[in-house]
């Protein structure tokens, strides 16, 4: 079980949105893929709402293709293009450390390898991250849940998306509560692949 560690809130005016390189390319490859891509498509149209910056990244998309477009990434929003594995390419963490904020909100693929790096390059830089277990994959399951183990033990918090949203919102009585629970129930409607996972 996936209990080490001491829990934290998340906060809106702390928090940052990481996504990586959920990409064209990738969709037909990554386990559970369209629950990926759903969860994250919330978890961006919520923190948009919210005024949580976003940070978006691609792995070379000359030969892996762009974000795929349920993101709705704004035009002219930063997209970071790289080759290294972690998102933590100069350019993007120059304008996150702009941003004071402490924690990250993590999404994205592949969970053994640029998320996991990623998060251990915020953690070596005393960021708190969150990871969002049922907006992260790889392309094999055994590597995802090996992956969120690791993550665990190394002191990241394992969330899902819907507690991350509610822990940013605070309460019922948050201005946005209404909108955002709409937006909450409508993502339930659609299949949650990893319902039915006996593990995380």
């Amino acid at each position: 079980m996936l209990t080490r560690g001491i829990l934290s809130q998340l906060r809106a005016e702390t928090s940052a949105l990481f996504l990586c390189d959920i990409q064209d390319r990738f969709r037909p490859l990554i386990y559970r893929s369209e629950t990926i891509i759903q969860k994250s498509a919330l978890l961006h149209s919520v923190t948009k709402l919210l005024d949580i910056p976003a940070f978006v990244t691609e792995q070379y998309p000359k030969a892996f293709g762009h974000t795929v477009p349920d993101l709705k990434v704004p035009e002219g929003h930063p997209i970071y293009e790289k080759k290294q594995f972690s998102m933590i390419v100069p350019e993007l963490e120059q304008a996150f450390m702009a941003t004071g904020r402490n924690q990250v909100i993590l999404c994205g693929i592949e969970g053994h390898v640029c998320v996991l790096q990623t998060a251990m390059g915020l953690v070596s830089r005393g960021i708190e991250v969150h990871i969002v277990c049922d907006a992260v994959s790889s392309q094999r399951s055994y590597d995802r849940t090996v992956a969120l183990h690791r993550l665990s033990a190394a002191g990241c918090q394992i969330t899902t998306t819907e507690s991350a949203i509610f822990q940013l919102m605070g309460g019922a009585d948050h201005p946005h509560f209404k909108a955002i629970s709409a937006m909450v129930k409508e993502n339930s409607s659609l299949t949650n692949e990893f319902a039915t996972d006996t593990v995380i």
